[in-house]
């Protein structure tokens, strides 16, 4: 859950903010003001934006304030609608709801000095605690935003490919997958297509809770920008000779050892193999955890 505490300062800035809603509503027909993210943001559903997303200030079909973001280019929002609808988006919106106590809260955001944006969940009322969350959002004729709930939302980048984690730089920066994206048909498809060419041995030689087939090792991949783990040709892993991946990683996927850990946020996190991303193929799926990781 992601808590937006009060702050005296904080608030006496978000009426200054806010004082012109109504203003906002009548001038929504030009380009609204706009900010870019200096860090990664997480949303209480999953979606993390990442630094370098523009921010938009906009207003509902019923002229509340809200906001709009775009992705950086390349990368996609997969959401999946309350009615169990795929949605794959470069823009969204933010949803603020009040999860403790009673009253509401809007999402703003504001640029600090040095030129760092934030954005978050202003309280009002009685409200005590805010969740930020993504949502799908349709630009209007009059410039106002259609709002579509999401239940499950996550950050993807296939213009990035698919390729061998090769660096603990590059670890770090992968994440784990969540539902939304492992039920990606796109993602399926192109995760299927990387193992089946890295694959010597047919499908069905691949089985659960059993030894490799001959000439076979696991490695740790980036596909998207998401973090899995699969069986490949050992011949594909000589390049660990010149210590671009540290041995003890290596040995701990090897050996089995590899463990998916929720450092914040509710339950979830839990391991998972196989399904529609194809034979071998090991993750840790997030779920309600905020912050899941595949620790070696």
């Amino acid at each position: 859950m992601t808590r937006f505490p009060t702050i005296g300062a904080a608030l006496a800035m978000l009426v200054a903010m806010f004082a012109g809603c109504s203003e906002a509503v009548e001038r929504e027909a030009v380009p609204a003001q706009e900010a870019r993210l200096a860090e990664h943001t997480p949303l209480a559903n999953g979606m993390v934006l990442p630094a370098g997303t523009t921010i938009y200030d906009a207003v509902t079909e019923d002229g509340s304030p809200t906001l709009r973001f775009k992705l950086p280019e390349g990368m996609l929002m997969l959401g999946r609608t309350e009615d169990g609808v795929l949605l794959r988006e470069e823009e969204g919106g933010i949803r603020c709801t009040c999860t403790e106590g009673t009253g509401d809260c809007t999402p703003f955001k504001v640029t600090l000095p040095g030129g760092n944006t934030s954005v978050g969940c202003a309280l009002q009322d009685n409200c005590t605690v805010c969740e930020a969350r993504a949502t799908a959002a349709i630009q209007q004729p009059d410039g106002a935003l259609h709002i579509i709930p999401l239940e499950d939302a996550d950050l993807v980048n296939p213009a990035q490919g698919i390729n061998f984690v090769g660096s603990l730089d590059e670890l770090d920066s992968v994440r784990c997958l969540r539902r939304v994206t492992a039920g990606d048909p796109a993602f399926q498809q192109a995760v299927q297509a990387f193992a089946k060419a890295e694959q010597s041995a047919p499908p069905e030689a691949f089985k659960p809770n059993a030894p490799l087939p001959p000439g076979h090792r696991r490695i740790a991949v980036n596909a998207w920008g998401k973090l899995l783990v699969m069986p490949v040709r050992s011949t594909r892993l000589s390049f660990l000779a010149n210590e671009a991946f540290m041995p003890r990683v290596q040995t701990a996927i090897d050996e089995g050892n590899t463990r998916c850990r929720c450092i914040s946020g509710s339950s979830g996190c839990t391991y998972q193999r196989a399904g529609g991303l194809g034979v071998g193929v090991e993750w840790c799926e997030a779920d309600a955890c905020q912050s899941c990781q595949m620790n070696f």
